[in-house]
């Protein structure tokens, strides 16, 4: 029998096995199977052998500035610290990672120059987890002997008797709502006032009217009288 391509035997009833004949080797876990005729070469690498390793890197890169390890069927990253995943796309909070508690509205960053980490804190706040409360009386504008109350990022001043403002720069006028009555003279003072009396008036804000007719001042008999001025003496006949 003159036998077909990939045929053999006496009867051409055996398939001739290439992959032996030809002492197929293929290499990195390549498969070479007989097929009528020939032979052909599953493999998950390239080249006519499977010889040629494929670059599992070029297109599997890592994220993050991660290290890439070739491997012959898969790759691997080696993460920079401070992240993590398959290809390094996971951002690690810094702070857990190496048990720094910053307090809250506070950001940690990692220093990657000193690989450590560390708090910023909120204005207002100091320390190194920003628990500490910055003194802003240490550095204040209180005026006139005012008191300085601390507060977060921030003071306010409590003013002494006769001044106002936020920094208790300004002296009240205490002559403004017109304390002094019946024509007095108001003098401003410092957290108070003095009132000037007109004749005939009396008390803090000369609200009170004098009675100049007790001392007697009328001669002669005459009969005191009290007036707008002080007094007036009716006299006698003669």
């Amino acid at each position: 029998c003159s036998c077909m391509p990939g045929f053999t035997g006496k009867n051409c009833e055996e398939v001739i096995d290439y992959c032996r004949l030809l002492s197929i080797n293929c290499l990195n876990e390549g498969l070479c199977l007989n097929v009528i005729g020939g032979f052909t070469i599953f493999f998950s690498t390239p080249g006519e052998f499977c010889e040629v390793q494929i670059d599992n890197c070029g297109t599997n890169l890592c994220e993050n500035g991660g290290t890439c390890i070739d491997y012959e069927a898969h790759f691997k990253c080696v993460c920079p610290i401070g992240f993590e995943g398959e290809r390094c796309e996971l951002d690690i909070d810094a702070c857990l990672f190496y048990n720094v508690s910053c307090a809250p509205g506070a950001l940690c960053f990692y220093d990657e120059e000193n690989q450590r980490s560390h708090c910023v804190c909120a204005l207002g706040w100091t320390g190194q987890t920003c628990l500490e409360n910055i003194n802003d009386c240490e550095v204040n504008q209180c005026q006139h002997g005012a008191t300085c109350e601390d507060g977060i990022n921030k003071y306010s001043c409590n003013c002494v008797p006769g001044y106002e403002g936020p920094f208790c720069e300004v002296e009240i006028n205490e002559c403004l709502s017109s304390p002094c009555k019946n024509g007095a003279t108001c003098m401003d003072l410092i957290g108070h006032f003095s009132c000037h009396c007109a004749a005939g008036f009396k008390g803090e804000t000369c609200s009170g009217r004098m009675n100049e007719c007790l001392d007697r001042p009328c001669w002669n008999g005459g009969t005191c009288e009290e007036d707008i001025n002080g007094f007036k003496c009716k006299c006698p006949f003669g």
